[in-house]
């Protein structure tokens, strides 16, 4: 069984001019991965047992690094996301299964570290023993995010709506392993927050509160919100000098497919995004974008994507989606297979972002002491 997926893959590869590797991850992101011994795993401490349950792997194999993240559901088990991979972990190493059959073409996994998918905060980027490099920290103070990428998987339960004790909360942890001084740059990213009025109101205080701990360096934000003109302008006067519009729907087609609310069809069509955008592009020194890949037919999104180009910015993440059993008809047809992705990812990266200036990686390259993406497919 696995010699046909290996198969596919190999040819895939040529096609579109990636790694064997690279190919394999994008199939990974699509599925997602089981943990197969968790209930067995006596090893991790107590604290860390319910984590590990719904954690993000931070692995490394064949020099990449990247993510594995398991879609198990502890409010309904029979409803999980259901997939053929799975790792088993024992002390620090992953091996890697497809169906119950071990793979054995690629390097042992080699475990970097396990984040709970709730986690508040963490370091996506870590030195070669694995320890984490502190200038650039993700910060999430609010979960039930509606999206479902793959890159987190933040499943309705892990609902967190006291951003505020949170916040409070991680900046006295944070505090304990580091000084404030050594974080050159912070993005914030919440979950699916009700109203740009809520989501506003939830950038100013986190970034008040680092301020009040001595935090002086600048801001990030992601958000699916459209916010004004008024709000974008406090959000810079703030200290945000990057601004990532994340949405999972790019295009009329899918928004006519998906959303059933007229109102957001038309203030989130493509001709409104693309005027969003500018607005963005006026006020923030980088501008970029995250998608959320499987709703939008691949042509519609090619399209859509050329005219995005236009305005200079690049697209930081394109994620596959990932769904319980009963969502895969929200599917398009043509996302329920692997060239999609890998067809979308090639387009991205070597039309849409060959030039552009506003990808986060030109961001860490010019600002900061982070080196280069080493999984293009990162999520």
């Amino acid at each position: 069984m696995w010699a046909n997926k290996k198969q596919q893959i190999e040819a895939l590869s040529q096609k579109y001019n990636y790694s064997i590797f690279e190919v394999f991850l994008v199939e990974i992101q699509r599925h997602g991965v089981n943990l197969k011994n968790y209930k067995e795993c006596n090893i991790l401490p107590k604290e860390l047992k319910r984590e590990y349950k719904h954690s993000t792997l931070i692995v490394q194999a064949n020099s990449f690094t990247f993510t594995l993240s398991d879609p198990y559901n502890e409010v309904n088990p029979d409803n999980c996301y259901k997939t053929p991979y799975s790792v088993e972990y024992k002390t620090g190493f992953l091996n890697l299964f497809y169906n119950n059959e071990r793979i054995d073409i690629f390097k042992t996994f080699r475990l970097i570290a396990i984040i709970g998918m709730a986690s508040d905060y963490y370091y996506p980027f870590k030195k070669e023993d694995g320890s984490p490099i502190r200038e650039y920290m993700v910060f999430n103070p609010y979960k039930n995010c509606a999206n479902r990428c793959k890159g987190c998987s933040r499943l309705s339960f892990f609902k967190n709506n006291d951003y505020k004790k949170t916040t409070v909360d991680v900046l006295e942890k944070i505090k304990q392993e580091t000084s404030l001084t050594e974080v050159k740059f912070v993005n914030l990213i919440t979950g699916t927050v009700s109203s740009p009025d809520d989501n506003l109101s939830l950038f100013r205080y986190v970034i008040g509160k680092f301020r009040e701990n001595g935090y002086i360096n600048s801001f990030g934000v992601y958000t699916s919100h459209i916010f004004n003109v008024e709000q974008l302008r406090v959000l810079k006067e703030d200290g945000v000098v990057m601004f990532t519009y994340t949405t999972d729907i790019l295009t009329n087609e899918g928004r006519k497919r998906i959303l059933s609310n007229t109102r957001d069809k038309i203030r989130q069509g493509e001709d409104s995004i693309l005027d969003y955008i500018v607005t963005l592009k006026g006020l923030f020194a980088y501008v970029n974008m995250n998608l959320i890949l499987g709703y939008d037919k691949r042509l519609h999104l090619m399209n859509m994507l050329r005219r995005v180009k236009e305005t200079g910015i690049g697209v930081n993440h394109y994620i596959p989606r990932i769904y319980l059993s009963e969502q895969d008809h929200l599917l398009s047809n043509d996302a329920k297979e692997l060239e999609y992705f890998l067809e979308l990812s090639s387009f991205i990266e070597r039309d849409i972002n060959k030039n552009s200036q506003n990808t986060m990686q030109h961001f860490f390259e010019k600002n900061l002491a982070i080196p280069k993406f080493q999984n293009r497919f990162r999520s």
